[in-house]
């Protein structure tokens, strides 16, 4: 996936579902050449599987339907410079210039197409310098709108190799990110927003994150991200978990799905257990969820306190981002899913 860094460091606010679909389209780009005549499509089962999405055809369908319009009415907006009286002169430009949509049946797949617009054409296509060349699948592992800005600007200053602190302005981020008007006390942003964000890349990305804060007075004015790639080429991906069956909720079929859901992350968890990794925030969710549908309650308290533990350790590590929970007893058990825990049943991470 090849885009401007103008592009990178424009002004938007998509939702996720937003993102990853321009973001899609943007990977099948080829930035050497022209533009494709009839545009790019995407397909909903391409969108599946890119993505893992665990829901039906028509669903997704829908959804990125939602997405495609909401991307043709936001624009991109570009800093040009600044005048002669000191000002910014901003270029507000279309992502798309036109869009088709066509809802499929059991012959042909759903699929969403795009062209884009002719002003944003200098920024995808022929491209000669200034861009940044990240791969789709990185981008795919992120859930939220702000871990797919903050990895696409860390990719962007570390192209050249030589940059491994790199620090970038707090006003700045928000205002890229269109948070200005949010998250007015800096706790706030960084518990909501930075530390979730920094969790997400170093679990499902190339990097890995640590940060410091940056003050001038009494305020924080920047953070300084010092950040490593890594190798992900041998990192144990999860298998896909089976498509939740349209069933009422409380049935049979609810229960054997999300029985087999169990099955999946818990081995995925014992897998990845021997290099000391731990299931992402999403997987814990997921695993949570389905415990809440066999009505195994405690696995449920057991993962719950796990998430709450986990969440008020990293609010206190200074390593900011980095998993640092601390085996607080001498004793611990292992669960029916070979997971060590204390006598409280919740799960142990170990240094």
């Amino acid at each position: 996936m090849v885009q401007h860094n103008s592009i990178l460091d424009g002004t938007y606010r998509f939702g996720v579902n937003e993102y990853k679909l321009i973001y899609f389209f943007v990977s099948l780009v080829d930035s050497r050449k022209s533009q494709n005549e009839n545009g790019y499509s995407i397909t909903v089962k391409q969108f599946r599987e890119v993505f893992d999405v665990d829901e039906d055809n028509n669903a997704i369908y829908d959804q990125l339907r939602t997405a495609v319009k909401n991307i043709i009415r936001t624009p991109v907006a570009i800093n040009k410079g600044i005048n002669k009286r000191g000002n910014p002169i901003i270029e507000e430009i279309a992502w798309a210039g036109s869009i088709t949509y066509e809802q499929g049946n059991g012959e042909f797949d759903s699929y969403i197409s795009m062209k884009f617009s002719r002003e944003i054409e200098p920024y995808l296509f022929n491209l000669q310098c200034r861009f940044t060349s990240v791969v789709l699948e990185h981008i795919a592992r992120l859930n939220t709108s702000f871990s797919m800005r903050l990895y696409l600007w860390l990719k962007e200053r570390s192209m050249s190799g030589k940059h491994k602190n790199i620090e970038i302005d707090i006003e700045w981020m928000k205002e890229r990110a269109e948070l200005q008007n949010k998250y007015e006390r800096f706790s706030h942003f960084k518990l909501r927003i930075i530390d979730p964000s920094v969790e997400r890349i170093n679990n499902n990305t190339d990097l890995n994150i640590t940060y410091t804060l940056n003050k001038d007075g009494k305020s924080y004015k920047s953070i300084t991200f010092k950040l490593n790639s890594k190798s992900v080429s041998g990192k144990l991906k999860r298998e896909r978990l089976p498509r939740r069956p349209k069933v009422k909720s409380g049935s049979d079929a609810e229960g054997k799905w999300a029985r087999e859901c169990i099955s999946v992350l818990a081995k995925h968890q014992k897998e990845i257990a021997k290099d000391g990794d731990w299931l992402d925030v999403a997987d814990i969710k997921r695993l949570i969820s389905c415990h809440k549908i066999i009505g195994n309650t405690f696995q449920v308290n057991a993962w719950e306190k796990y998430s709450k533990r986990r969440s008020a350790d990293k609010n206190k590590s200074t390593n900011n981002g980095v998993d640092s929970l601390i085996k607080s007893k001498e004793e611990f058990h292992y669960n029916e899913n070979g997971i060590k825990i204390d006598e409280d049943g919740i799960p142990l991470f170990e240094d």
